[in-house]
């Protein structure tokens, strides 16, 4: 069963971080500063303790991109960066206090190795040195912050604090995406539902949820994980040892409905199509178990209680039915046309041509946003274009 002290923690680090934030709403932010540096140092006394507590924050901390970052020198600094660096720190300070450097084998290293040697070639063709070397270096964090996570891991029942904590922080930003629609129908400012101007119902007639993500589809692309999880474990007659949600049923039911009506209303067409892909792989891998009569009879209520939710949601504008319908359908699937479908188009060929460039050594890791702006070292008031794709990338 999960550690009762580790979800004392976890609810006495969510209320301070509540309070925080209805704190900074009345008094201003200096307050919120003062009182996230607190929590912030709590932080760094557990894991310099343990190390594993780093991952069980990270896994809480994930989704806060937009909303639980800090913009310092034009890079976007998260807590979850952060509680690596710290857990990193730990672990490796651990280890030399120890006197004991061992580490995990681990079969990509090579491959790692030369995707690192090959990325730092291609240094020599970057247009702005500068940012091309600071993402670099964080490509090195990242990989190492990777590499981190196996040597820290020792026992089942850590995985299964990890995926209670990474549900809980899902179940939480989940319930801020509802708040958001609601709060953004009701006609509230966006500084009290967080979500930019271009997601608003006023493009729409409807909103486009973000929740704590910069946009929808970087939202949807990180519900993904905790709806493939907590499916897995729907189906699976919960082989993992997650005691917890064991005698919980209901609970992964809950958090279904949740993830899934948050996917819906990001209204992003790269989140769907990844999410029908999840559902047929893992549908095809547990088909035996899916088609019981004790686990049709809860996915067919689980459906129907989606179902219902997203017409009543789709109702709430004030517009028909079928006019909201109709909206939320050519959005969701107007692939090949549209202004965002021009942009990337633009974004592609000027990918291909910089690729043809230099097709052996590439234009600098992170260079393609200077390589197409008018001067390299200047960003546009709009930030650094990106290609969009992750194969151009």
């Amino acid at each position: 069963m999960v550690n009762q002290k580790l979800i004392q923690y976890i609810t006495v680090i969510i209320g301070s971080l509540m309070a925080g934030y209805l704190v900074s709403i009345f008094l201003g932010k200096i307050i919120f500063l003062i009182l996230g540096t607190i929590v912030f140092l709590i932080f760094i006394f557990f894991i310099l303790k343990n190390p594993i507590y780093g991952l069980y924050l990270i896994a809480f901390f994930l989704p806060f991109e937009r909303i639980g970052s800090y913009e310092l020198g034009g890079f976007t600094v998260r807590l979850s960066q952060l509680l690596a660096l710290i857990t990193i720190f730990a672990w490796i300070t651990q280890m030399l206090i120890q006197k004991k450097v061992k580490v995990v084998r681990n079969p990509i290293l090579l491959p790692l190795g030369l995707f690192i040697f090959i990325n730092f070639l291609s240094l020599i063709n970057a247009e702005n040195l500068r940012k091309s070397f600071l993402t670099f270096l964080f490509l090195l964090f990242t990989i190492l912050f990777a590499l981190t996570i196996p040597n820290l891991i020792k026992k089942k029942d850590e995985v299964s604090k990890i995926i209670f904590t990474l549900f809980l922080g899902c179940f939480l930003v989940c319930v801020f995406g509802l708040w958001q629609f609601a709060g953004d129908m009701m006609g509230l400012s966006s500084n009290l539902t967080g979500l930019r101007p271009q997601y608003t119902k006023t493009v729409l007639g409807f909103p486009r949820i973000q929740a704590t993500a910069l946009e929808p589809l970087y939202f949807a692309n990180y519900l993904l994980t905790p709806l493939a999880l907590a499916l897995v474990f729907f189906l699976s007659k919960f082989s993992f040892p997650l005691d917890w949600f064991k005698t919980k049923h209901w609970y992964l039911e809950l958090l279904l409905i949740i993830i899934i009506i948050n996917l819906v209303l990001t209204v992003a067409r790269g989140g769907y199509i990844a999410g029908i892909f999840i559902l047929l792989a893992i549908g095809f891998i547990y088909f035996k178990k899916v088609i019981t009569l004790q686990k049709v009879i809860p996915m067919l209520v689980v459906a129907g209680i989606i179902g219902y939710i997203i017409i009543r949601i789709l109702t709430s504008t004030g517009e028909p039915l079928e006019s909201n319908l109709e909206k939320f359908k050519f959005h969701a699937t107007n692939i090949f046309a549209g202004a965002a479908y021009e942009e990337r188009l633009e974004m592609y060929e000027k990918a291909f041509s910089a690729f043809r460039s230099s097709p052996l050594l590439g234009i600098g890791i992170g260079g393609y946003g200077p390589s197409i702006a008018l001067h390299p070292y200047i960003e546009p008031r709009e930030g650094w274009k990106i290609v969009n794709n992750e194969f151009l990338e």
